[in-house]
């Protein structure tokens, strides 16, 4: 019998995408959440459904959809509740992660380095320690933090990481459990021998985009109560401004095409 990997590569390009939409779907939703202030209640909502929760279908596709969704289940590609399971999560990942595991290695590196040097945030009745965006990047609000929430989005969706947002939209991140070595978990996030696919990769945002969409404006979630944001607080370590000391290179290159 084949393995996981062989099944995975060698479905149809229907499946493939049935595929990269189910993981649209069940990572989307750990995006961490900035600004969306209104949405708290169904984001909560939409992160612990028991059944995963993904934006209507077109007509055209659910026929298909619902024929393949029964086949990997089948397969053990897909698990009863929707989501990939965590092997196929690693192939599928390989096609549209657009980061390389150098650059998750940096960026854990630099998370638990901040942990390590206590510059954590000062929190009431919070066992974890949140690190704030701004001492992995060096950069206080711009594109190296968007770049970090997408290549972190794997592990916040895993439970590998956890985020939270202040009042002020920083994103803060903590480990779930310090046990757990994240430099060698970098390397295993995705296949090497699975090739990167742009086509995939824009399948796979049009329905991250259509998911979020869903989440966002979901009217039956209204009322519901999530994590609301952080007040602003102070470091651990007392020292409130540390970009000028760490003088951190930028994890992320930036095209101009």
């Amino acid at each position: 019998m084949p393995n996981l990997k062989t099944i995975i590569l060698e479905l149809p390009d229907p499946a493939k995408t049935f595929l990269v939409r189910t993981l649209a779907a069940q990572q989307v939703i750990w995006r961490p959440v900035r600004q969306d202030w209104h949405a708290f209640g169904a984001i909560w909502v939409w992160r612990h459904s028991k059944a995963l929760r993904v934006a209507r279908a077109r007509s055209a596709d659910r026929e298909s959809t619902s024929v393949w969704r029964a086949r990997l289940i089948g397969r053990g590609v897909i698990q009863a509740d929707g989501r990939l399971t965590a092997e196929a999560k690693r192939i599928v990942r390989s096609w549209v992660w657009e980061f390389s595991p150098r650059e998750l290695r940096t960026a854990a590196r630099r998370l638990l380095a901040a942990i390590d040097r206590r510059d954590v945030l000062d929190l009431e009745n919070e066992p974890l320690e949140f690190v704030s965006e701004q001492l992995i990047t060096n950069e206080f609000w711009g594109t190296q933090n968007a770049l970090l929430a997408h290549c972190f989005l794997p592990w916040l969706c895993d439970g590998i990481l956890l985020s939270r947002t202040d009042v002020g939209a920083r994103v803060l991140y903590a480990v779930a459990d310090r046990s757990m070595n994240l430099v060698r978990m970098a390397d295993r996030l995705v296949d090497s021998g699975v090739d990167f696919d742009s086509e995939l990769v824009e399948i796979y945002c049009n329905e991250a985009d259509r998911v979020r969409s869903a989440m966002l404006s979901d009217k039956d979630t209204h009322g519901e109560i999530g994590e609301g944001p952080l007040g602003l607080r102070g470091l651990k370590s007392g020292r409130n401004d540390l970009q000028e000391d760490l003088k951190l290179k930028p994890i992320f290159e930036i095209s101009n095409a």
